[in-house]
């Protein structure tokens, strides 16, 4: 009996043991990690600033490219056939259809507004920062300073952006709504700013300098017309603070890859603030649809690209719910040529049957 609690009591104090020193490996091995990512994030961001420390050259914007599709009024239903009624944010049928929970960071501290809705974000303002100049050194400096303070920041960023689905386009305009909010007056603080948050972002930027005015470029896939550019390779830079002519420009911010794509998988749903309702009345299609202002407002802000880019934008939910019920009941019982009749040239006579033929013929030729 002895012997047996002897050789129970060795087993419990070598698993202690063994135990003990697995715990010691591990906490080791956790240090030397945690070492290591710190040692690669203060290199990752001394590289930051070694870059913009070389010396910025001149280069040349390009011209414009012509506008293939210009704004116009074409296949818009005439405008007596539209009224507009503004619906204020305080109605409760509309809070409670249309207002989500908004998407806040818990423990923010600087609250910004973007398209209606109030984000918080981990910024202390003893971070803020003035610049000396817009020589290449002390932006480098400012840009230091940013990292070494402003990592929560940027994850916070990054958050909303996960969380509230935003596509490209509505990123950036979210971090230029934070940039203004933080340096109101301070233009070129607010493009060092702008240009840090979409650079930690991941985005491909550039600085851009002018007599003494900076300016932030960021890269996109795609051109927009009637806007002059920067090319580089297969990018498009596209200057954030207007103006035109050269500029001294930096490289690219070194881990910077992403360049921002125009298209749209999704519809951004601003839901908040005032509604337009819209009643439509055009031949024998007549609804009413609901859109938040702010998304409309989103929409106008878009920059005009490719004619594909809206052409493939997804139909957002509120048409979905409004505009597709009318439509199904104005084609009900009709066949294919009527129904797209109806719907393409609603109030007249539309495309014969034996139009639509001879299309499917003259595409059938070789």
């Amino acid at each position: 009996m002895n012997r047996t609690l002897s050789l129970l009591f060795f087993f419990i104090f070598s698993v202690s043991l063994l135990a003990q020193t697995g715990g010691d490996e591990r906490n080791a091995f956790l240090h030397r990690s945690n070492a290591a990512a710190k040692a690669y994030r203060s290199a990752k961001q001394q590289q930051y600033g070694v870059f913009l420390r070389r010396s910025w050259g001149i280069e040349a914007e390009s011209a414009p490219k012509e506008d293939p599709f210009k704004r116009g009024d074409a296949g818009r239903p005439a405008e007596d056939s539209l009224t507009d009624i503004v619906v204020p944010v305080d109605d409760p049928v509309v809070v409670r259809k249309t207002a989500p929970s908004e998407v806040v960071i818990s423990k923010g501290k600087f609250p910004f507004r973007f398209y209606g809705r109030t984000y918080r974000v981990r910024y202390n303002r003893s971070a803020d920062l003035v610049l000396a100049s817009d020589s290449e050194s002390d932006v480098a400096s400012a840009w230091d300073a940013l990292s070494a303070s402003s990592t929560n920041l940027v994850d916070d960023c990054l958050t909303i952006r996960k969380r509230a689905a935003l596509c490209d386009w509505a990123y950036l305009q979210m971090v230029d709504s934070l940039s203004t909010d933080v340096y109101p007056d301070m233009e070129n603080e607010r493009e060092l700013l702008f240009g840090f948050l979409m650079g930690k972002s991941g985005y491909s930027v550039r600085f851009g300098r002018s007599g003494d005015a900076l300016t932030c470029l960021y890269g996109a896939k795609q051109i927009i017309y009637a806007q002059s550019y920067f090319p580089d390779e297969d990018a498009y830079f596209f200057r954030h603070r207007p103006g035109q002519g050269s500029l001294a420009l930096s490289e690219t911010v070194p881990e910077g890859t992403r360049l921002l794509d125009f298209g749209l998988t999704r519809c951004p749903e601003f839901t908040l603030g005032p509604e337009l309702v819209r009643h439509v009345k055009t031949g024998s299609i007549e609804f009413d649809y609901r859109i938040p202002k702010s998304q409309l407002d989103f929409y106008a802000s878009y920059p005009h690209t490719e004619m594909h880019i809206k052409a493939d934008a997804p139909v957002s939910d509120a048409v979905r719910r409004t505009v597709y019920p009318a439509l199904s009941s104005a084609i009900s019982g009709k066949g294919q040529v009527d129904a797209a009749n109806t719907i393409l040239c609603p109030g007249s006579d539309g495309i014969s049957d034996r139009q639509v033929e001879m299309g499917i013929r003259e595409m059938e030729l070789p």
